[in-house]
C-alpha cells in the first residue's frame, strides 16, 4: 500500500529528465545537492557536481557501509570517473574494500557505451579462522536514449577471477534494462542471462553418474526489476 501511494504521487506530475549520472555503469554524476533513494541498490548524494557519496540502505541491516565516486574528467563526448568503497559487519568480522573506474564514450544525455574495471576484497574472520576473496569485476555497456525520459542499457560483466576459478558457480551475466524516468519515480524493467559452469554441483555429484549428463555451461534467464527515487 506504502509502495502503490508513493508510485501514484510520484507519477502525478510532469516527467524530469533522467540522467546518465543516475545509471550506475556510466562515468556521469548527478548535479550538486542531487539524492537518489533506492531500496535494491546504493542510495546516492551529490556533495558536488564531481562528487556522488553512496550507501546501500539495505546493507545497512547486515552493517556500515559507505562508496565515494568521483568525476575526474567529463566533456561533451566523454568522462572518466573512479569510486572507492568499504563495508564491514556490525560484529566487525566481515570486511569488503574496493575501488573502480568507469569511462564512458558519448554525450550524457545521448547514445553513450560506458566500460569498467575494478577489484574488491572480501574478509572474514570466524573462530578463529580468516578467509580472504579476490574479486575483479570488469563490465561494458551501451546505452540507448530515445528521449530524455528513457534510456535502454545493453549490458555484460564478469569477474575476471572467476573466469579462471573451475568451481565458480557463474562467470558472466548479460541483458538489457528498460529505465523510465517520472517527476520523482524512476522504473527499470528488464531481463538479465546469467551464464557459467555448474562449478561444485559438478563435484558433489561426482561418482554418480550424473554428472556425465550435466552440461559443461548453463544459462540461467531471470526477469528483473528496479526502482529509485530522486529527491
Amino acid at each position: 500500500m506504502l509502495f502503490t501511494a508513493l508510485l501514484l504521487s510520484s507519477t502525478a506530475s510532469a516527467a524530469t529528465p533522467l540522467t546518465s549520472g543516475e545509471l550506475y555503469d556510466t562515468a556521469h554524476t548527478t548535479e550538486q545537492g542531487t539524492t537518489t533513494v533506492r531500496i535494491l541498490n546504493p542510495s546516492s548524494y551529490a556533495v558536488s557536481d564531481q562528487l556522488q557519496l553512496k550507501t546501500s540502505l539495505l546493507g545497512l541491516i547486515g552493517g556500515p557501509n559507505l562508496a565515494a565516486e568521483y568525476g575526474i574528467m567529463s566533456g561533451s563526448d566523454s568522462a572518466f570517473s573512479v569510486e572507492v568503497g568499504a563495508g564491514a559487519g556490525w560484529n566487525f568480522n566481515s570486511y569488503s574494500a574496493g575501488a573502480s573506474g568507469v569511462y564512458t564514450m558519448g554525450p550524457a544525455a545521448g547514445n553513450k557505451f560506458n566500460v569498467s574495471a575494478g577489484v574488491n576484497l572480501a574478509a572474514t574472520n570466524l573462530s578463529g579462522e580468516s578467509t580472504s576473496t579476490l574479486g575483479v569485476p570488469v563490465g561494458v555497456s551501451y546505452h540507448l536514449v530515445p528521449s530524455d525520459q528513457v534510456t535502454v542499457q545493453f549490458f555484460g560483466n564478469t569477474n575476471v577471477m572467476n573466469l579462471v576459478d573451475s568451481d565458480s558457480a557463474f562467470t558472466a551475466n548479460g541483458g538489457f534494462r528498460w529505465n523510465k524516468g517520472w517527476d520523482k519515480f524512476r522504473l527499470a524493467l528488464g531481463l538479465t542471462v546469467f551464464v557459467g559452469g555448474l562449478g561444485e554441483v559438478a563435484e558433489a555429484l561426482e561418482g554418480t553418474g550424473l554428472e556425465d549428463n550435466l552440461p559443461s555451461v548453463i544459462a540461467i534467464p531471470l526477469p528483473t526489476i528496479g526502482f529509485w527515487w530522486r529527491v
